[in-house]
């Protein structure tokens, strides 16, 4: 059984916060008939699993940004041409793109000019990149353990108090109906949390490989 301590009571509208504008107010009974203990174990899974998704979401920037980090950061310059370098092919042919949706206008049939394979330098070492991938699993496996595992306690007691809840037939269909409301937002989240891996060195070389063959111009000697 969950540890009970001192919460934050969440109103009705902030327990709907980053639920979509379609969807029905929360339950009266959260503040009025539904006994406080399980008013508590709500708002308790709500933070629970608010926290859950902002580790998450850090987890999943960090994996974004895997081909920054396949250069060494303890030479600041070095780390910046590289950096500079991931900026150019990830924007190239974007800029063009977005001209076109700006002010609306058909985009040009002709290919975007490729870049200059002189104005790119890359700093890849292989060390570098496993040092990020292991620190990157090192939190993932904390946040599996921690904040996830916490999120789906909270989840599996408010779910038991639900079935076990005395109150009246209407008020317990008006709770379920929020709660699974509730989980389908959190389910968007959750349900990916087993791709929070960063891909080994060989698939990311190739991938920065791609991106380079693609988008820069490789007929002069490429530095």
């Amino acid at each position: 059984m969950l540890q009970v301590f001192s919460c934050r009571m969440v109103s009705a509208l902030s327990l709907l916060e980053h639920l979509s504008s379609a969807d029905p107010p929360s339950p009266s009974t959260f503040r009025s008939s539904y006994p406080s203990r399980s008013r508590c174990a709500f708002s308790q899974a709500y933070h629970a699993a608010e926290k859950a998704h902002d580790q998450f979401r850090k987890l999943h920037k960090n994996i974004k940004n895997r081909l920054y980090l396949l250069c060494p950061t303890d030479n600041a310059i070095r780390f910046q041409e590289h950096c500079s370098a991931i900026n150019r092919l990830q924007a190239w042919g974007r800029d063009g793109i977005e001209y076109s949706r700006r002010f609306e206008i058909g985009q040009t049939l002709a290919p975007a000019a490729k870049i200059p394979s002189f104005t790119l330098k890359f700093h890849v070492e292989e060390s570098a990149y496993k040092a990020y991938q292991e620190r990157h699993q090192t939190t993932r496996d904390a946040f599996f353990r921690g904040a996830l595992a916490y999120w789906k306690e909270c989840k599996r007691h408010c779910e038991l108090l639900l079935h076990r809840s005395t109150i009246s037939v209407m008020d317990k269909e008006m709770c379920w109906d929020w709660w699974r409301k509730f989980l389908a937002e959190v389910t968007k989240w959750e349900a990916r949390v087993d791709d929070l891996v960063v891909p080994d060195w060989p698939i990311v070389l190739e991938e920065l490989t791609s991106l380079v063959e693609e988008r820069a111009d490789l007929e002069d000697e490429f530095l």
